[in-house]
């Protein structure tokens, strides 16, 4: 019986070790280094949720919504209760005169204490101030849709940055891979050189042009490398996560074909970008400052009440209850000119904002179709990067056969190497100024 019991604590034990090793083995797969690779989307999802400018952006909203609540609580009435305890004491009290046996004494009475309690409920509303409350309430609405906007144009500039960093990154990757190719073929042709060398078709001179690209290759491989630790370092930042996390992503640095109508891309620049909104909100705001800035002139109307109890401690004194109602009217009749002084700075600023507006208006044309142009030539770049390299490499290819044969002399060979890193170069730089100019298309439409 023991025998079984001990196997059956047994069994359990291993069953158990096999659950946590499962835990532990599925906590392994979602690290960093074996998770799932990353597309362009999903940077951009990290991004909008984690960025710190985002959040920032985020509570300005929180804050412009409080200023909105504060500005309407003026235009409701208030209500305020006053209490307060006081407690006299009198130096001494009323003289007490006695008659004794003929003798007449006078006494003075102990010091006197006397408590009062006064409750006051007081009301008070305004009811015409020249509609400055009013134009306060349009106004932190407007900077409240300012800081909406304001928003969406954090998250569109950080949709182009955080594709820039993927592209970078991509980019990075390339080049290491073609760093790595460019040594390869670098340690070959050296010993290719050493071999002709050893058997007699060909000089010392060309083992030692040899050694030269192969150190070569080495030290661009490590810059490749510098660059992509870089590249990642920086799109981690900008998805809001620690610099030095590993990142494993999908490559999207792939020719798709796209085209696009410059008069729509301008048409949507102007209906879409979220500035022009923004500062359209803000000119709205100046145009209540202004209105609040003229209501200094106007009169001011309004109305308290109070409600007050007064009560003591001495029934000799009886309980005081009153009550009273007040209408306060003031104009205001001179102020050192202050008033219009505000008044015309309302309006400069109001007229400044509508020149922002219409500048930005015209910077965002210009960037559509700055941006409109690269894409037109980063197009344009791919079909001829292309080409270059396809001759690049069959250059390459009848260099080497020649010189193992030892009809061409080596320095061919190390040309064509590097004619082919440097088509290599310029295809994959062809891509990425192909990726980035729709990028910042999107971004210049604001979508």
């Amino acid at each position: 019986m023991i025998l079984k019991i001990f196997r059956l604590i047994f069994f359990l034990s291993i069953l158990f070790f096999n659950l946590d090793f499962q835990k532990i083995s599925a906590q392994d797969k979602s690290s960093p280094e074996t998770q799932k690779a990353l597309n362009l989307d999903n940077c951009i999802n990290i991004a909008i949720a984690q960025n710190p400018n985002i959040r920032i952006s985020m509570e300005e909203i929180n804050a412009a919504r409080a200023k909105v609540g504060q500005a309407k609580s003026f235009s409701l009435p208030a209500f305020t209760f006053i209490s307060s305890f006081t407690r006299t004491r009198s130096p001494q009290g009323s003289p007490i005169t006695s008659t004794i046996g003929g003798n007449t004494f006078t006494i003075q009475s102990a010091p006197r204490y006397l408590s009062t309690v006064n409750d006051q409920l007081l009301l008070s509303k305004i009811i015409f101030d020249g509609g400055k409350i009013r134009a306060q309430i349009n106004q932190a609405e407007s900077n409240l849709s300012a800081s909406i906007y304001n928003l969406k144009a954090e998250q569109n500039n950080l949709i182009f940055n955080v594709s820039q960093a993927y592209y970078n990154l991509l980019l990075a990757e390339r080049l290491i891979k073609t760093a790595e190719m460019g040594l390869i073929q670098a340690e070959e042709h050296l010993k290719i050189a050493q071999k002709n060398f050893k058997i007699g078709i060909s000089a010392k001179a060309d083992v030692i042009f040899t050694e030269v690209p192969a150190a070569t290759a080495k030290l661009n491989l490590a810059k490749a490398k510098q660059s992509k630790n870089l590249a990642e370092a920086n799109l981690n930042r900008l998805m809001g996560l620690d610099i030095n996390t590993k990142l494993l992503i999908e490559d999207e640095l792939v020719y798709i074909d796209t085209n696009f109508e410059p008069e729509i891309l301008q048409e949507e620049a102007l209906k879409n970008r979220p500035e022009l909104s923004k500062f359209q909100a803000q000119i709205d705001s100046f145009k209540s400052a202004l209105i609040i800035s003229k209501s200094g002139n106007l009169p001011n109307l309004s109305t308290s009440a109070n409600l007050g109890v007064t009560g003591y401690d001495n029934i000799i004194i009886p309980e005081y209850k009153g009550w009273s109602l007040n209408l306060n009217l003031s104009f205001p009749f001179y102020n050192g000119n202050l008033t219009n002084y505000q008044i015309k700075e309302a309006e400069a600023n109001f007229k400044k904002a509508q020149n922002i507006l219409e500048q930005t208006k015209l910077d965002i044309l210009l960037q559509v179709k700055q941006a409109y142009l690269n894409f037109i030539t980063a197009k344009e770049n791919i079909s001829t990067a292309k080409a270059q390299l396809a001759k690049a490499n069959e250059n390459l290819r009848m260099s080497e056969g020649q010189y193992k044969t030892g009809v061409s002399p080596i320095i061919n060979v190390i040309d064509a190497q590097v004619l082919q890193n440097q088509a290599l170069l310029d295809e994959n730089n062809a891509l990425y100024s192909y990726k980035l100019a729709i990028a910042q298309i999107k971004q210049a439409i604001g979508k």
